[in-house]
């Protein structure tokens, strides 16, 4: 992966409601052509002479270099359609099990440290200072690039960005871990409860980080699975006794999750 496919961080106007919408007219049209595009999302430049275009290329580049469009030039244009064997879920779990397979780009790297040292929240100016001093990407971190990440996690929700404190809460949000669940279940055919270890290897493999290290929950992601159960919307299950591999969850031994109606 070259140097520019890696800083993703640098795409700093780019937001994923934005990212989504482009996505949603390729998908339903088939495809669809930069003109078309620019007549449904570009801001109409002052004066009224023409349209400001800078917002949907970024975007549009940011999709292309993510694996989630591809543009067919030719002598009318680009077209763009969607790659072949996209997950068919929603856009933000699509966006984010690209990021994870092309694994080496810096969004992805950030969370990664953050999960990895157990980072539970941080504001802007430690953000900083731990990815300069951990990560060596070839490139001047600065607050635009992390403000974008900010932004773009909690649109994913993998966490939450408190804009006035510039502070964000890493932990998957409610709704995230309950779409993947219901997701793993629907594809496993499994009934209504999934395996915790093998959930969460599906997890690291497709979508995110989750361990801190080897077998060990990050935990952000053990208070996500408790608030999911006090709303009653999952039940941990107790591993059983002879269960050579369980997954701790708050100190406990948990087997499975089995989800419940809401």
């Amino acid at each position: 992966m070259s140097k520019s496919e890696r800083i993703l961080l640098s795409h700093i106007t780019v937001r994923g409601p934005d990212l989504e919408s482009i996505h949603q007219v390729v998908k339903d049209r088939k495809s669809a052509s930069f003109d078309f595009l620019a007549n449904l999302f570009a801001m109409p430049e002052a004066g009224g002479s023409g349209v400001q275009v800078h917002q949907l290329r970024e975007c549009l580049n940011f999709l292309e270099t993510v694996g989630i469009i591809k543009a067919n030039k030719s002598t009318k244009g680009e077209e763009f359609v969607l790659e072949p064997n996209l997950p068919d879920v929603a856009f933000p779990l699509i966006l984010l099990n690209r990021l994870k397979l092309s694994a080496e780009n810096s969004f992805y790297l950030v969370h990664k440290h953050l999960v990895s040292n157990d980072v539970l929240s941080v504001d802007m100016g430690a953000l900083k200072r731990t990815v300069e001093s951990s990560l060596e990407l070839g490139f001047t971190w600065n607050e635009q690039k992390l403000g974008f990440w900010m932004n773009l996690a909690d649109y994913l929700g993998l966490g939450k960005k408190y804009a006035y404190s510039q502070i964000f809460v890493c932990f998957p949000s409610s709704e995230l871990l309950k779409n993947l669940l219901t997701v793993t279940v629907s594809k496993r055919k499994s009934g209504e409860r999934v395996n915790l270890g093998e959930f969460v290897n599906y997890l690291s493999t497709e979508f995110f980080e989750c361990l801190t290290r080897e077998g060990l929950l990050f935990k952000g992601l053990q208070q996500s699975l408790l608030v999911l159960q006090r709303k009653g919307r999952i039940s941990l299950v107790p591993a059983a006794s002879d269960d050579p591999n369980p997954t701790f969850v708050d100190g406990k031994r948990i087997g499975f999750v089995s989800l419940k109606g809401g």
